[in-house]
């Protein structure tokens, strides 16, 4: 897949949010079973959003990403299953799932 960034300037008015929830929604009315992404593991605002939207960490892939200056970052795989209900408490305002 390709990445999806929330561009400087827009972030904290919920558009990560609405997004996760919209495809959070296309893989319910596709019948699909999961939903999986990757996050850099530093990226704490965006895990803050999947795990409020009920996704849970699967593993890491260490030194995942060469970066153009030599260094290595690592990827965190995280999934959401539609059967868990998470995103139903989530969205009804009931906490972290």
């Amino acid at each position: 897949g390709q990445p999806l960034t929330v561009a400087e300037g827009w972030r904290d008015v919920g558009l990560g949010t609405a997004l996760v929830a919209a495809a959070q929604d296309s893989v319910r009315e596709r019948g699909l079973t999961r939903l999986a992404l990757s996050v850099f593991p530093d990226n704490a605002r965006a895990i803050a959003v999947y795990t409020r939207a009920g996704f849970v960490r699967e593993g890491i892939r260490r030194r995942q990403f060469r970066q153009a200056d030599g260094t290595y970052r690592d990827e965190l795989l995280m999934a959401w299953f539609p059967e868990s209900g998470a995103a139903d408490r989530w969205r009804a305002g009931e906490g972290t799932p």
